[in-house]
C-alpha cells in the first residue's frame, strides 16, 4: 500500500513539475535578461527548492494540525476531499481564464508594466 501510494505522489509531482507555469517564467526572464544558461538552471533550480520546502511546511504543519484535531478516517476523508476540491477549484479558475495575469490590465501596460525598461 505505501509503495502504490509513493508512486501515485511521485507521478503527480512530475506531472506537477511539467507544468509551463512552473518553470516557463524563468526561462524568459533568463532570456530577457541575457542570463548563461547555468545561471537560468541554478535560479530555476532555487525557486524549485523555495516551492519545495514551502510546500513541505504547510504539508507537515496541517498534517499535524489535522491528525491532533480529527480521528484517522475523518482525517483521510478531509484531506481527500479538500484535495479534490482545491484542484477543481483550480481547475475552474484555468477555464475561465481567472488565472491569466496580463500586466496591459492590471497595471497600466508599457512602462509600468516594466516593458521597454531594461528591469
Amino acid at each position: 500500500e505505501l509503495l502504490a501510494e509513493m508512486a501515485v505522489a511521485a507521478s503527480i509531482s512530475a506531472a506537477h513539475m511539467a507544468m509551463p507555469n512552473h518553470w516557463l517564467h524563468f526561462a524568459l526572464a533568463g532570456r530577457a535578461q541575457h542570463w548563461s544558461l547555468p545561471k537560468t538552471l541554478f535560479l530555476t533550480a532555487a525557486g524549485a527548492l523555495g516551492h519545495l520546502a514551502a510546500t513541505f511546511v504547510i504539508a507537515i504543519g496541517l498534517a499535524l494540525l489535522g491528525r491532533a484535531l480529527l480521528s484517522e478516517t475523518v482525517f483521510r476523508v478531509v484531506s481527500a476531499v479538500a484535495l479534490v476540491a482545491f484542484g477543481g477549484y483550480y481547475l475552474v479558475q484555468h477555464c475561465r481564464g481567472a488565472a491569466e495575469h496580463r500586466h496591459g490590465e492590471c497595471c497600466g501596460g508599457g512602462e509600468a508594466a516594466g516593458q521597454g525598461r531594461g528591469v
